[in-house]
């Protein structure tokens, strides 16, 4: 997003400084002026609190496998009669356990590709794609691999929020978003860190 951001304010004509704060931290920096946007899930319930601008990308949990496994895992029901590794007190955890899966929980992601990538466990679902994909891309991992016919249940949509009040700067944000989607460039972005296939359409 940082790379994007920079296509944008190169397109718009904009000065950028970055801020680095907690993440829970960002719509209150946003309502306080000390920020003018932040990357934000496209919910009903943010879309009361602030501006939106059109989609850009989507992440959601994802099943990772041992290269070995060439199982077409689609659904929970596929999983079954195997220890599934997961996250520690993600939401995705109970909701494995609450659907009747045997589930082993590791609290990093790391910890979590260590296990599939020596065969500790056959599978996993990790809290987000988007970290998955570029973790495995850096190659430390080579035995992993993330089961694209998985059908995430959790899915998120996300875009560039700024305050209601700032409409001139959002429009200015889609406009530049829509020529770079349009020209290839957010794909080119996308693709450098083997995640573009997470773009909306």
């Amino acid at each position: 997003m940082i790379d994007l951001y920079r296509a944008i304010a190169n397109d718009a004509g904009f000065q950028l400084q970055f801020l680095a704060l907690v993440s829970g931290g960002l719509p209150g920096a946003l309502a306080a002026h000390k920020i003018d946007t932040f990357v934000s899930v496209s919910s009903l319930a943010n879309k009361a609190l602030m501006a939106i601008s059109e989609p850009i990308f989507a992440d959601s949990e994802v099943l990772i496998a041992n290269k070995s496994d060439t199982t077409p895992y689609k659904t929970y029901a596929d999983l079954k009669g195997q220890v599934v590794g997961s996250r520690t007190g993600s939401i995705y955890e109970d909701d494995m356990k609450k659907d009747g899966l045997e589930v082993r929980s590791y609290v990093t992601g790391p910890e979590l590709y260590k296990a599939v990538n020596a065969g500790e466990v056959k599978v996993a679902i990790n809290t987000r794609y988007i970290p998955t994909a570029h973790a495995l891309l850096q190659g430390q991992y080579p035995n992993v691999q993330i089961v694209k016919s998985y059908q995430a249940k959790f899915l998120d949509v996300l875009g560039i929020a700024t305050s209601k009040n700032r409409r001139p700067l959002l429009e200015k944000i889609d406009t530049s978003l829509a020529k770079l989607k349009a020209n290839g460039a957010v794909r080119s972005i996308f693709a450098r860190y083997g995640i573009a296939d997470a773009l909306t359409k």
